[in-house]
């Protein structure tokens, strides 16, 4: 990717941090609060993408955790940060997708680590800890669930192991353990290749969303009529070759 690519996304990450913080300043909730139920809502004329092409579709990873099949048509990409309710309204938003599209979707669930946020970086290592013993999907509901409540505090993850009837001892021990943390950088680091500077974001494709992109149409802040999520992936779907669908 050239120089001047990486820029414009730097930019454009600045914005979305920027315009986020405002909002919470201000008092605001996040206008991308997803209500579940909402009807589908379309915007006649709404921008295809707020962000360029990637250029290139990410590949899958021997180790990636995927909810759906790995088979599915289109295969999405999601990196999470673990104490974001963003991350949460995100995850929210996808599942009401994928109950809607059946066998579809293939959705890559990845890991961000906020650089100095033990929360951010201890619930990464729960997921690849619980990946371990086959409950990946209820420690991340358990977790995303506890984010949006703004619940989560360092240290508390192997409460949630017992929870979910795992040894929290020997959970907690995974935790600490140096080869997760060998390949917990290793995933920063694809992120980092990617041009992931934060979380949520979201590959559909070749298009690269950064922030929790709402189920409908939208108006942003600029005014701009943009896609929502479903309508970023159904336009997707509509152009994979017809024998693949």
């Amino acid at each position: 990717m050239t120089n001047t690519k990486k820029i414009w996304y730097l930019l454009a990450a600045l914005l979305i941090i920027t315009a986020t913080a405002l909002a919470l300043i201000g008092g605001r909730k996040p206008r991308t609060e997803v209500v579940t139920g909402e009807p589908y809502k379309t915007i006649t004329g709404a921008k295809t993408s707020s962000y360029e092409p990637v250029g290139e579709v990410l590949n899958l990873a021997a180790d990636d955790n995927i909810i759906g099949e790995k088979t599915a048509p289109l295969t999405i990409f999601v990196y999470e940060d673990y104490s974001s309710p963003y991350s949460s309204e995100l995850a929210a938003t996808l599942k009401r997708i994928i109950s809607e599209s059946g066998d579809k979707l293939a959705i890559v669930i990845r890991p961000f680590v906020t650089a100095g946020n033990n929360i951010s970086r201890e619930g990464a290592l729960a997921l690849m800890c619980a990946a371990d013993v086959d409950k990946f999907t209820e420690m991340r509901d358990l977790i995303l669930a506890e984010a949006k409540e703004g619940r989560l505090v360092a240290g508390g993850f192997g409460a949630y192991a017992a929870q979910l009837g795992l040894d929290e001892t020997v959970f907690n021990a995974c935790l600490t353990n140096e080869e997760k943390s060998v390949k917990l950088e290793a995933v920063m680091a694809e992120a980092d290749k990617n041009l992931v500077l934060g979380a949520p974001t979201i590959f559909v494709g070749n298009e690269m969303i950064i922030g929790a992109r709402p189920y409908s149409d939208f108006v942003d802040s600029n005014g701009d009529a943009i896609e929502g999520l479903r309508a970023v992936i159904d336009r997707q779907l509509n152009q994979l070759p017809a024998e693949t669908k």
